[in-house]
This record gives structure tokens, sequence and C-alpha cells, in this order.
């Protein structure tokens, strides 16, 4: 089940997979979005860098990735391969309608 969420936590026109299930079971493992996050990414001069549309930050003190709706429009098969992981892991899935500020994670 979706959420809208009316926050400062993320920006405009993303999507947030939380890492609670519908049923309120936190996600394991710990690590899930990093190791998502990370699938996103690529490797380039020898680092690997993040995609700058998929983020991983504290929401209400639980993991979450954050993926701003742009990718959907840039990179279509990975904005679903995302989405799609949180829907058949029966995660927390929400999509952001204001307009604060990206918290930033240390990935």
């Amino acid at each position: 089940m979706a959420c809208i969420v009316h926050s400062t936590d993320t920006v405009p026109g993303c999507l947030i997979i939380k890492g609670i299930t519908q049923c309120g079971s936190r996600f394991r493992p710990s690590d899930w979005a990093h190791r998502l996050a990370g699938a996103a990414g690529r490797l380039h001069d020898g680092r690997f860098h993040f995609h700058p549309h998929v983020r991983v930050v504290i929401v209400d003190g639980t993991s979450a990735v954050v993926v701003d709706e742009r990718l959907a429009q840039s990179e279509p098969h990975l904005y679903d391969f995302i989405r799609k992981f949180g829907s058949d892991n029966d995660l927390q899935l929400c999509r952001q309608v204001s307009h604060p500020d990206l918290p930033h994670s240390s990935h």
C-alpha cells in the first residue's frame, strides 16, 4: 500500500522505500538500503559512485531509499527495478509531494 508523505524528510517528486514492512516489521538485512542503492551505482575510474538520483537516508529512525522520480524518465528500467524491490518485499512505499531539502547520508 502506498502513502503520501508531507514532511521535510525528502525532496518533491520522489519515491521513498522505508525499511519497514506493511505489517510493521523491520526489514532485514540491516544494510538492505545500501545494497539496493549500490545496485544503482557504478564503477568509474576504479571508484564506486552511487547514482545521483538514489539516496540512502534515515526516516523516522529507519533506513530508507529515496529515489528521485526523474530516474523514471532517464532510466525507467532501473526505477522499476528499485520500485519492484520495495513492492516485492512488502516494504512501505511512499511518494513525497512537498518541497524540502534531501538529507544526505554517509554512503
